[in-house]
């Protein structure tokens, strides 16, 4: 038998995004952000994120099992 990984997403808003981003996470998970080059730039719980100071490009998110992207412009 062969077993498929599904992988579920979640929204980002908005995005594409200069300076805020909006990730819903009422269960307070932890939240990673990896660069396009899969180097992990932040780590929180904050529903709210500052995406400022972050070079211009595609990002990864992912929180608990679900995996998701935004474009910092």
């Amino acid at each position: 038998t062969q077993i498929e990984e599904i992988r579920e997403s979640f929204d980002v808003y908005p995005n594409p995004s200069s300076d805020i981003i909006y990730i819903e996470n009422k269960k307070q998970e932890a939240i990673f952000i990896y660069n396009s080059l899969g180097d992990r730039v932040l780590n929180t719980k904050e529903e709210y994120i500052n995406i400022e100071q972050f070079p211009v490009g595609i990002y990864v998110i992912k929180k608990g099992n679900k995996t998701s992207q935004f474009i910092k412009k």
